[in-house]
Formats: C-alpha cells, sequence, structure tokens
C-alpha cells in the first residue's frame, strides 16, 4: 500500500469496494425473488447508504445480504443446481472489488488501531467485509477445482491463488514481480540472532540482482584462472598431442561426462512440458548447444593439444552455468503464469 494513502482516502476505497459487492448481491435473482419476491421486471433495490462512510462500516445490514447470498450459492453448487460456468461468472464479477479490500482493508484497519476514539464496530465491520468475501471466493476457487478434477479433496499445490494476498501489514506482496522471491520476503522472520542472520543471509542470495552479480563474478575470476593455466600450460608443453592413456585425458573425460549428464538434466524440464517450453527463449537453446559442443570437442581436442581441452571444457561450463540461470527465470515466468494471472479455463 502506497504510504501517501490518507485515511480518507482508505476509506472511500474500502466503502467503494464493498458497496459495488452489495449493488451485485442485491441485483441477483434470490434476493430480489426469494427474498423480496420481485419479479424481474420489479423495482431496484434501494442501495446501502454510504453516508457517512463511517456509519456504513459500523452497520450489518449489508453483510447479513451477503452472508444470506454466498451461503445459498455454496448450497446451490453443492447440490449441482448451479453450473461451472454461472459459479465463475460469480466469482469473476466479485474477484475485482474483493482484491481492492485485499489492499485496503488491512491498511484501513491498522490506522484505526492507532487511532483514539473509533469505535470497535467500524473496524469489525471492515473486518467482517473482508473476511466474508474472501471465504467465500476461496471456497469457490476450491469447488471449482475440485470440479475440474472430479475428486472429493484438494490436492496440495493445485489449486492457484486468484488474486495477490495481502501482507499482514496490509502492504502489496510481490508477487507479480517475483514469486520464489516472495516466499521468502513474506515468512516470518526467525527469533534469535542467529536464525535472523542466517534468514538475512537467504534473502540476499535469493535475490535477482544477487544471481546475476554472483554467476558473472565468479564466471569471469573462474576464466582469468582458467586462461591462466592454459597460458603457463601451453609454454610448458606447446602443442604437445595426448594419448587415451594418459590421465589426464581420463580426468578430462569424466568431468566431460559429468558436464554432459548435467546439460540433460537441465534441458528436462522444457523437452517433457510444453508450458514450461514456451518461457525459454532461444538464445537459452544457444547456450544448451554451445555447451553440448564443448563438452565434445574437448576430448577430440586432447590428441591435437593437451592444454586447450580444459579451456575448452571450461567454456562449455560456463555457458551452462548461464544456461542454469535462464532456468531459474523460466521457473519463475511459470510460477507467475500460474499465480497472477489468474485460474486458466479448460
Amino acid at each position: 500500500m502506497n504510504s501517501n494513502d490518507s485515511l480518507p482516502s482508505l476509506l472511500r476505497r474500502v466503502v467503494a469496494a464493498a458497496n459495488t459487492i452489495d449493488k451485485f448481491v442485491m441485483d441477483s435473482t434470490f434476493i430480489r425473488m426469494t427474498i423480496y419476491g420481485y419479479g424481474d421486471d420489479g423495482p431496484d433495490l434501494v442501495p446501502f447508504t454510504t453516508e457517512p462512510p463511517e456509519y456504513y462500516l459500523e452497520k450489518e445490514d449489508s453483510l447479513n445480504f451477503w452472508d444470506r447470498y454466498f451461503n445459498h450459492l455454496i448450497t446451490e453448487w453443492d447440490a449441482g443446481r448451479l453450473s461451472y460456468m454461472k459459479m465463475n461468472v460469480i466469482v469473476e464479477r466479485l474477484s475485482s472489488p474483493a482484491a481492492e479490500l485485499d489492499l485496503c482493508a488491512p491498511e484501513l484497519v491498522r490506522i484505526y488501531r492507532n487511532l483514539p476514539n473509533v469505535p470497535e464496530e467500524r473496524i469489525q465491520g471492515v473486518l467482517r467485509r473482508h473476511s466474508a468475501i474472501n471465504a467465500f471466493l476461496n471456497s469457490a476457487d476450491i469447488g471449482i477445482e475440485l470440479w475440474k478434477h472430479n475428486d472429493s479433496f484438494p490436492v496440495e499445490g493445485g489449486i492457484r491463488r486468484r488474486r495477490p494476498q495481502p501482507h499482514p501489514t496490509g502492504q502489496e506482496t510481490k508477487s507479480t514481480r517475483d514469486t520464489n522471491e516472495t516466499l521468502l520476503v513474506e515468512a516470518p522472520i526467525p527469533n534469535g540472532i542467529l536464525p535472523k542472520i542466517l534468514h538475512r543471509i537467504l534473502l540476499i542470495l535469493n535475490n535477482n540482482t544477487t544471481i546475476i552479480t554472483l554467476t558473472c563474478i565468479v564466471t569471469l575470476a573462474s576464466s582469468i584462472i582458467q586462461t591462466r593455466a592454459f597460458d603457463q600450460s601451453f609454454r610448458a608443453v606447446g602443442l604437445n598431442p595426448g594419448k587415451a592413456t594418459d590421465p589426464d585425458f581420463l580426468s578430462n573425460l569424466q568431468s566431460s561426462l559429468m558436464q554432459l549428464l548435467g546439460l540433460y538434466i537441465t534441458t528436462l524440464p522444457f523437452l517433457r512440458n510444453r508450458v514450461v517450453r514456451k518461457h525459454y527463449p532461444w538464445w537459452a537453446w544457444v547456450l544448451a548447444t554451445g555447451s553440448f559442443v564443448c563438452s565434445v570437442a574437448a576430448i577430440g581436442i586432447y590428441f591435437w593439444c593437451t592444454a586447450l581441452t580444459p579451456l575448452i571444457l571450461f567454456v562449455g561450463c560456463a555457458l551452462q552455468a548461464f544456461m542454469v540461470l535462464q532456468l531459474v527465470w523460466m521457473i519463475d515466468g511459470v510460477a507467475k503464469d500460474q499465480s497472477v494471472g489468474g485460474r486458466k479455463e479448460v
């Protein structure tokens, strides 16, 4: 939540979101016909007053209609009288005002808690509305997910969040930017000096900037070391051809085989999954191909120049390191599609 949002602004946003849900509920066939006995051509129901906004939050008139309507929908869904398409439309229509409540309601409650003489009924009015809409939407998401799987129990990890979940302090999360990084940022900070230090180290190591910086620094330092080693080795032996019985050949051979194995395992995710593969850019395939060529060519080059083989193997290893780095971004991209983009229709 932006720190510049004032109390009146937050109050207006919360009341506007709640009033949007009010209108949707009161315009429903169930409320119009079952509760009031109106037909389709009946008069429009008078919306709940929002002036003053504080008075609206302290009253539970609209919240009672929410509960009756949401309970009706869940009962109809459980009985099989409400279609998947109809339930999905209802969830989609309510998601926008619910997302606004996710962002504003916790911050409004936090401000109210720090102000003197704020009636508890007003605070509870915000909390109950926020809880009611989220209880229904989360239950509907679970019900639709189970319907898709034709199962009687939820599979852990199979239900994707429709909206970014609010931080306990009311702050917006960073799930739209980096899902994995957000998990560590939002994790509870452990007690004790040493656990806090370790937690801070994990946050630093999980940061995207740190990952890129460490990869570049280590690769650059290793290239300098390997180039220096090649220069000294070449000065000592020159274009000295090697033999298959040399210990250095066997060592380089096992390094090449292990590098090929690592390359094979790294490429398996996007070779087996079309959704994962679409997030993998073309230049990452170039890195994978270059690493494969270097790993194979290094063995043949040994019989021409022994000093050049370790350098070629290092180049292949460096290309593979940046390919694995792209694999991290690919996983983040897939996770963001599933958590931020909402439910994918089938």
